[in-house]
């Protein structure tokens, strides 16, 4: 049985050096464990190791290809109640954030989200250099409200899993909320499928600047007529907006439950884009024998179990 008084730190980064890098820094004379793609035995040693622990400390670092929440998250299911104290470090660059905003990032836009969207400390390896309330900052912040930014000790940062900021201000009942800079979050929702070929026309020609604002963030889940079973997962920074799919649990929306994060968003605009997407009424009345048959050329990528 795993020690209460154990801690596992989990250490998360844009590149398998950095996450390697970090964990050395922060437990000199450590030797930590690895977290690969499909690390399924790997999370299995990790528990055993938790377990012979009495109360030691076990350092992961996760490969860049690994997603941190999702590894945090069947950790605590794999620990069973019986979990140490689980923290997630992720090192950052407020520069890789810029280039993300501007479009010219140097890594996939949803590994920023993950990393932001898991930590309990986002450590920021350009922090000297960095405006402290620029607008790369505040879209840190607003991805990651309850972690802490700096060079935290790792014995006062546990937060738990909760869940990500994007559906905590879905599941809220406000429509909007606003941030530093003016950044702006907008919750945009609809109990009804999205239409594939409608929905790639929204995206990428109704979602950009001149007609909604300037997109920041893009987060939350939707449903395609042609996927049942599944949803698609929005994700990204920028223009770059990554979609995903995951298993649809029985919690999961009929429809859409979106927030845009952004500056000088254009409310109707955003949601004229998406409502025009949905099925009409006589598409819903045809029933999902008829929704087979519709084009769907969505660039989708299936989560690997990590």
């Amino acid at each position: 049985m795993p020690s209460p008084h154990a801690a596992l730190h989990l250490v998360a980064a844009l590149s398998d050096e950095e996450a390697l890098d970090e964990a050395a820094r922060r437990f000199p004379g450590s030797v930590p464990l690895r977290i690969r793609s499909g690390a399924s035995p790997e999370l299995a040693r990790i528990v055993e190791a938790v377990g012979a622990a009495d109360g030691a400390t076990i350092v992961a670092a996760l490969d860049a290809d690994v997603a941190a929440e999702h590894v945090a998250s069947r950790l605590e299911r794999l620990l069973d109640g019986a979990a140490p104290r689980l923290t997630v470090l992720s090192v950052l660059s407020l520069g890789e954030l810029e280039a993300q905003l501007s479009g010219y990032g140097s890594v996939p836009s949803e590994l920023v989200v993950d990393r932001l969207e898991a930590a309990d400390i986002v450590q920021l390896a350009d922090a000297r250099d960095a405006r402290p309330n620029g607008r790369a900052m505040a879209v840190a912040r607003a991805l990651a409200p309850t972690a802490r930014f700096g060079d935290e000790p790792l014995r006062i940062a546990h937060r738990g899993r909760p869940a990500p900021a994007w559906s905590q201000l879905a599941a809220s009942g406000r429509g909007s909320e606003w941030f530093a800079t003016d950044l702006r979050a907008l919750h945009l929702s609809d109990p009804r499928p999205f239409h594939p070929e409608r929905l790639m026309t929204a995206l990428t020609e109704r979602f950009v600047g001149e007609h909604v604002g300037r997109i920041a963030a893009a987060r939350g889940v939707a449903r395609v007529a042609t996927r049942p079973g599944e949803l698609v997962e929005f994700s990204g920074l920028g223009d770059a907006l990554h979609l995903g799919l995951l298993r649809a649990g029985e919690e999961a929306p009929s429809g859409h439950e979106l927030v845009v994060l952004g500056w000088g968003l254009r409310p109707a605009a955003l949601e004229a884009a998406l409502l025009d997407a949905v099925l009409s009424p006589a598409e819903l009345l045809a029933g999902p024998e008829q929704w087979r048959s519709f084009p769907d050329r969505l660039p989708l990528t299936t989560r690997s179990e990590r």
